[in-house]
């Protein structure tokens, strides 16, 4: 009679075990790309308001949890079909496609997607002009009356920016004028 011996080893999952260990708490706040890395679920937009450490943000509303689901299962879809993992998918044209249909469908239709983006990156290239895009935080700015210790000068050239974006954008002159700066 013959036996055979098999050895049992716990190997860790890939899938299923962070790459990282658990993000600490520092000052009462987490950094986002500490979790995102912990969590495995590195997108390439934000699916719930985030703080800089200024301020508390709300929780992740039900329409971005969902959001957050479409992306990660569409490009796990995705991935498995162009023969690479989910992350290195989300890194490419058709990862951000994704995320903008993934928007349309839970949001609504603001972005222009095509089926093909989502497969292929010529496609994308091919349907997309190119622009330069200036990403900037919103802050709450004190107008300069409302703070009289702080730098007026400073408070002004802040405000002042509106007026050169007015200039700059002729669509924003009609929006309402620019509050008093006495």
């Amino acid at each position: 009679m013959k036996f055979a011996v098999v050895l049992v080893v716990n190997m860790s999952n890939p899938k299923t075990v962070p790459s990282c260990s658990k993000p600490q708490v520092q000052n009462g706040w987490i950094r986002k790309s500490d979790l995102d890395a912990w969590l495995d679920r590195h997108l390439p937009v934000p699916t719930q308001v985030i703080s800089n450490e200024e301020y508390l943000p709300m929780s992740q509303t039900p329409q971005q949890r969902l959001l957050e689901h479409e992306i990660l299962a569409g490009a796990e879809r995705q991935a498995r079909s162009l023969g690479m993992n989910r992350r290195q998918f989300m890194r490419t044209s058709c990862g951000m496609a994704l995320a903008f249909a993934a928007m349309n469908s839970v949001f609504g239709r603001f972005f222009r997607v095509e089926a093909a983006e989502l497969f292929e990156p010529a496609a994308v290239a091919e349907n997309k002009a190119r622009f330069f895009i200036f990403d900037v935080q919103t802050h709450h700015v004190a107008m300069p009356n409302q703070a009289p210790r702080a730098d007026q000068e400073f408070l002004k050239a802040v405000v002042g920016m509106r007026d050169m974006a007015r200039r700059m954008n002729p669509a924003l002159l009609s929006w309402s004028t620019v509050p008093s700066m006495s």
